[in-house]
This record gives structure tokens, sequence and C-alpha cells, in this order.
């Protein structure tokens, strides 16, 4: 099966902690239905999640595949609850997040949620680019060179990314998922 760390969310949000005073760029990756599969059918994208320094359950099927009490307030996802944590504690540190999205709409939104409850956080955003404009966008990330780097799309495509760029990149930790969870 595809990697997929059952852990609770205060145990996540310790580990991240950890790697965010580190600041070296690791990543953690939300495991949704679609990456579960494409870790099956791909040794290589299975290996992408293997290093991650995190795997975490991306969506509700995920969440009930897992056998564990995995501590979700009510009637919430495992990543909401986390992703909610985690822009508490960074907007408490006053981090700097960097986040990039497929859709125009997303990234408005995020950017929205981020100035309105999050107001000590410093945030910046693009959209994902063409291949020969990702060159632009890493070098976006890194004159931000952000404590957290958020990057949403499909799995295929953030695995490409990883490869190609994954060297590159200044950042502390980077979160990789589909989307990012809407609160329930």
């Amino acid at each position: 099966g595809t990697r997929v760390d059952a852990i609770r969310v205060d145990r996540a949000m310790n580990l991240t902690s950890r790697y965010l005073e580190l600041y070296k760029f690791e990543y953690i990756v939300f495991v949704n239905t679609a990456a579960a599969i494409l870790g099956q059918e791909s040794p290589e994208f299975a290996g992408f999640l293997s290093q991650a320094v995190l795997a975490l359950p991306g969506d509700k099927n995920i969440e009930h595949a897992i056998e564990e009490d995995l501590r979700i307030g009510e009637n919430k996802s495992y990543q909401s609850e986390y992703l909610g944590r985690l822009f508490n504690k960074l907007n408490r540190i006053g981090a700097a997040v960097y986040a990039v999205q497929d859709k125009e709409e997303d990234l408005c939104k995020i950017r929205e949620k981020m100035s309105r409850y999050y107001d000590r956080l410093t945030f910046e955003g693009s959209l994902w680019q063409e291949d020969e404009s990702l060159d632009t966008m890493v070098n976006a990330i890194n004159i931000m060179a952000p404590d957290v780097l958020l990057i949403c799309g499909k799995y295929e495509r953030i695995w490409d990314f990883f490869k190609e760029y994954g060297s590159k990149i200044n950042a502390g930790i980077c979160f990789c998922m589909e989307e990012i969870a809407a609160e329930e």
C-alpha cells in the first residue's frame, strides 16, 4: 500500500514545529485517494512519498482507511484541522508563507483568508506557470525565502516540479496537496 502516517493532529503539529525550527527544505504530503492510487501504480511516486518527512491523511477516504483514532474535531477533516492549527502557529510567530495554486479563484480565497484571520503572516502566492515560466516562479519563492511553501495541484505536476526544482528551492517546510481543505 501507499504510505500514510496514522498520527494524531497534535503529534503531527509537534513534529512540524521541529521542522519549522530547523528551516531545512523538507516536505509533507497530504495523501488523498488519487495520491494513494498513484503511489500503488508508480514506484517512483511511492519513492517521492516515502521521502516526505510526513505523509498525512488528505481526504475522508484515507481517514476511514486508517484504523486509528486520529482525534479530529467534530465534522472536520484531518487536513482542515491540521492546517487550522498550523496557520494559527505560523501567525503567532509572524511566519512567511508562499502558496502556489492551480486556479486564480483558489489563490484569491487563500489570500483573503490569510489577510482576514492571520494578520501577522506575510503571504505571497502565484499560479502554476507553464514550463518556461517555472524558473520565474522558483525565483519568486526564493526571493521571499518563506518559512512555509504550500504547493497545490495535481500530484503528478507537484512530483515533476520537485524532480526538476526541489534542490533549487530556498524555503523551510513545503506542504504538498491537491487543494487546501475547505472548512467543513
